[in-house]
C-alpha cells in the first residue's frame, strides 16, 4: 500500500454545525422547527462531544469492477465508478466518542423523547462533522462524493479493513462488533477520490 499522507485531529465542539436539512430529515420536521426540548438536547449533546478525524491518502488502481488500495480490494461497481479516472484516494474516519453513546444510553433509561431527540441530533451531527473532516483532509483538491462500505454494493465487511488502516481503534477508539456495527455508534468511515488534473 502507497499511503502518500497521513491525517489526525480533533473537532471541537463549537465548529461543528448542525445542518438545517439533515436535523430536519432525522427529526422528521419542518426545516428549522425548534421548541426548548430540542435546543435543550442540542446543548447537553454539544457538551459530550469528543470528536476525532483519522484519514489517509492512498493510491489506488481500479480493473474493471475492482478497486485496489494497496493493502486490499474492494469488488464495487459502484465504487469503481465513483473512482473512476482518480489515481488516489482519501479513507477518513470519524467520531462524536464514547460519552455520546454513554448520553444516550442514559436517556433511554430517563426520557424516551430526549433519547429520540438527541439520538437523530447525534447522527445529523455526525454527519457534518464528516463534512468537516473532510473539508480539512482535502484542503483545496478537487473531489468525488464520499462513499462508505455498507452503502449501494460497497460490502459492509471491508468496515474491518478501512478501520484497520486508519489505526482507528488506537486513534479513535472505534472498535467493530461481529456484525460490523460500529462503536462509538456516531462514527463514519468513507472513501472519497481525488480527480487527476
Amino acid at each position: 500500500m502507497n499511503i502518500l499522507e497521513s491525517f489526525y485531529g480533533r473537532i471541537e465542539s463549537e465548529e461543528l454545525e448542525y445542518a438545517e436539512n439533515e436535523v430536519a430529515l432525522r427529526l422528521k420536521t419542518d426545516r428549522g422547527y425548534t421548541n426548548d426540548l430540542i435546543e435543550k438536547c442540542k446543548a447537553i449533546l454539544l457538551e459530550n462531544v469528543d470528536c476525532r478525524y483519522s484519514a489517509k491518502r492512498i493510491t489506488l488502481n481500479i480493473s474493471g469492477n475492482t478497486v485496489d488500495f494497496g493493502g486490499f480490494t474492494v469488488e464495487s461497481k459502484e465504487l469503481a465508478r465513483l473512482l473512476s479516472g482518480c489515481s488516489e484516494c482519501y479513507m477518513f474516519g470519524v467520531t462524536l466518542g464514547n460519552r455520546v453513546d454513554f448520553l444516550l444510553k442514559r436517556l433511554s433509561a430517563s426520557s424516551l423523547a430526549e433519547h429520540y431527540i438527541t439520538d437523530a441530533l447525534a447522527s445529523a451531527l455526525a454527519e457534518s462533522a464528516a463534512d468537516k473532516a473532510e473539508d480539512i483532509i482535502k484542503e483545496n483538491r478537487i473531489s468525488t462524493n464520499r462513499f462508505s462500505a455498507g452503502y449501494g454494493d460497497f460490502p459492509l465487511e471491508k468496515q474491518a479493513d478501512i478501520l484497520a488502516l486508519l489505526d482507528a481503534q488506537k486513534l479513535l477508539g472505534i472498535t467493530l462488533s461481529k456484525t460490523y456495527l460500529m462503536t462509538p455508534q456516531k462514527s463514519i468511515t468513507a472513501v472519497f477520490g481525488v480527480k487527476n488534473n
